[in-house]
């Protein structure tokens, strides 16, 4: 029934768009006087959207990060994680830069913890499977 979301063009349209939008979200202009749900919920927020990214990027690329006869799995690893770290650190860059937003190295730690986490439980947990499920399409 699902086996259409396993599809290549349709797992990496998804996560372009994701990731446009997210860029969009990022360097978009923020209300200064309003408040988050709690306090660091900015924090929170660069979490969890780096952990998701982090997720629909390895499912696109899912058949090269669960070939286990390849000896490039550590690399292909630690590209993302380089990926997302230059990635996260721009963000910043620009958001201090160019635009009326702060940039915070604190934003920058969430996003690597979100990236961490994300590989930590699609490699370390049994939430394997799924990206066992979409390699094998």
């Amino acid at each position: 029934m699902l086996d259409f979301i396993r599809q290549t063009y349709v797992i990496r349209t998804i996560t372009v768009c994701t990731f446009l939008y997210a860029t969009y979200l990022f360097f978009a202009p923020i209300d200064p006087s309003s408040e988050g749900l709690f306090p660091h919920f900015d924090k929170f927020a660069h979490f969890v959207v780096f952990g998701a990214l982090t997720t629909l990027g390895c499912f696109s690329y899912s058949r090269q990060l669960t070939d286990k006869t390849k000896t490039h799995l550590k690399f292909n690893l630690t590209m993302v994680i380089v990926f997302f770290a230059i990635y996260g650190a721009s963000i910043e860059c620009l958001q201090g830069s160019f635009f009326d937003r702060e940039a915070s190295m604190a934003d920058w730690l969430a996003d690597m913890l979100g990236t961490l986490t994300s590989l930590f439980l699609l490699f370390k947990t049994r939430l394997a499977c799924l990206l066992f499920w979409v390699a094998a399409r």
